[in-house]
């Protein structure tokens, strides 16, 4: 073996996130309880503070036929293989799918994601160019990169990532996954 030949190996696991757009608080606790239920997870121990996506981006106005969406982060007490994240978005598109109304207009957006010490990474069923497919209709889209102590922006991140209140809980969970792989 050369010193220039790659060596596969499973990363370490990674801290799983749902950032969720909603209209509803109620419609919000029963998507994460049906969420939690179809993955047989427990529920999110720590979330951000709700915050009005609209004032970043009008992205989802139509879609989801509001000009107020609220928007919050979830971070779950436990870890998870990175190569979960397939099965993760189509549980998730199923449960956005159950609150679709009449109208067609979505009620609840959920992308999942997963946290690692190097990067924020989300799942959607939207390709774009710096998407990668994963598989099953599921790309990953690198959301946020980690180094010199804070998370960075990249050309295609939505603005509300990089505001304080995103910033402050994404350092506390990593903070917080960084101390769970420690002991790994």
């Amino acid at each position: 073996m050369t010193k220039f030949m790659s060596i596969l190996y499973k990363p370490l696991p990674a801290m799983p996130i749902l950032a969720i757009m909603y209209l509803d608080e109620t419609i919000l606790q029963k998507a994460i309880e049906s969420l939690t239920k179809k993955l047989d997870w427990q529920l999110p121990d720590e979330h951000s503070e709700p915050y009005i996506f609209s004032e970043f981006s009008h992205y989802y106005d139509e879609e989801m036929c509001c000009d107020r969406i609220i928007k919050q982060l979830f971070a779950f007490p436990f870890l998870v293989e990175r190569d979960s994240l397939i099965e993760i978005k189509k549980r998730a598109v199923q449960v956005e799918n159950d609150f679709v109304t009449v109208s067609n207009h979505r009620q609840i957006n959920i992308d999942p994601g997963l946290l690692s010490r190097e990067n924020l990474v989300l799942a959607t069923g939207k390709n774009f160019t710096h998407r990668i497919y994963l598989g099953q209709g599921v790309f990953a889209d690198l959301t946020l990169i980690y180094t010199k102590g804070k998370f960075q922006k990249l050309p295609w991140t939505y603005r509300d990532y990089m505001s304080e209140q995103v910033q402050r809980f994404l350092l506390k969970q990593r903070k917080r996954y960084d101390d769970s792989v420690s002991s790994i």
